[in-house]
């Protein structure tokens, strides 16, 4: 939802840039500004990339879960060896591979919760888009 209403303002800021581009009058102003919607629909661009498609492969997770399983059954093949089972080296075993996993899993998924991106330039840009009165612009020097 958030990805189409960005793409439809970046549609919307190119037309305006593409216009301003067609009409007669001072080039080099309306050449920065549509440089500067162009480095913005790339740097959101990258962003999406960055966080939609940039994944854990499956084989890292596959690798992940068998090792997880593996060193399980090794643990309780060699407490049915010894006929004894500490419960210390169980557990530690067991939290220390459930930790691994949800931190691995948190950091794949945007949406998780334990770790959380510095979104302040974000909102930063946001409060100024947002704001009534439009940023002052100096006139160019002669």
């Amino acid at each position: 939802m958030l990805i189409r209403d960005a793409e439809r303002l970046h549609d919307r800021l190119w037309q305006v840039a593409d216009s301003s581009m067609q009409t007669p009058g001072d080039s080099i102003d309306d050449a920065i500004f549509s440089s500067a919607v162009m480095e913005m629909i790339k740097a959101n661009d990258e962003r999406v990339q960055h966080t939609m498609f940039n994944r854990i492969s499956p084989i890292i997770w596959l690798t992940l879960l068998a090792m997880s399983f593996l060193s399980m059954i090794i643990m309780g093949y060699q407490a049915g060896l010894t006929g004894k089972r500490s419960f210390l080296a169980t557990w530690t075993l067991a939290i220390t591979f459930a930790a691994v996993l949800t931190l691995v899993t948190d950091l794949d998924r945007p949406q998780m919760r334990l770790f959380k991106m510095n979104q302040s330039l974000m909102a930063e840009l946001q409060n100024r888009i947002n704001s009534e009165a439009p940023p002052r612009v100096e006139p160019a020097p002669n």
